[in-house]
């Protein structure tokens, strides 16, 4: 079990080491240290989670090398070059993918505008793909009071069971989520994740 955790949620400096480089054109010290940098700080200031900092990671470097077979840095590039690259990334790419991308462009772009690195925000003029209407599939009542019933509360393992149902229930976290919920993470006193 701990070593499909481990797989499906390497250590984040694995995921530096290992997404988000173009093999064709090695990306620069610096600008591998921008991207580490752009990450904590998106960690630090809005707590985003380690998939989410790691695609988009990814999504950067990815857009990086290619500005780099332009000779372009990543705070060169204007929106031309960003509807560029969209263009090519949207024929092997899912929307959702698309959309990460540019939010990361966002993020990224308002932050160099921010600090003064540039003087106008390339991702203005960019529409994100539509987003296709997805439902959530939703229990009744009587299948959730069932869900939360089925564990076997007198065991160790259906005592748990029971607690991280009890806690998806009432919180909304994703299974990956409470999977890797942090002590320090949780205020059992106040009841707040």
């Amino acid at each position: 079990m701990d070593r499909l955790r481990q797989r499906r949620d390497p250590p984040l400096k694995q995921v530096r080491r290992s997404v988000g480089t173009n093999p064709t054109i090695p990306l620069s010290p610096e600008v591998l240290a921008e991207l580490d940098a752009f990450g904590d700080a998106l960690w630090l200031e809005d707590g985003l989670s380690r998939n989410t900092l790691a695609g988009y990671r990814s999504d950067l470097a990815l857009f990086a090398g290619w500005l780099a077979g332009r000779n372009l840095q990543l705070q060169d590039a204007a929106s031309d070059d960003l509807a560029a690259y969209l263009s090519e990334f949207a024929r092997r790419s899912r929307p959702a993918s698309q959309r990460r991308l540019m939010s990361a462009w966002r993020r990224y772009y308002r932050r160099l505008l921010e600090q003064g690195r540039i003087r106008e925000d390339p991702t203005i003029l960019l529409d994100p793909p539509a987003r296709g209407e997805r439902f959530p599939k939703t229990l009744t009542e009587t299948q959730v009071e069932a869900l939360l019933d089925s564990p076997d509360t007198d065991t160790p393992g259906g005592l748990r069971d029971r607690a991280m149902l009890e806690v998806l229930y009432a919180t909304g976290l994703r299974v990956s989520e409470l999977v890797g919920l942090a002590m320090f993470s949780m205020s059992l006193n106040e009841g707040l994740v």
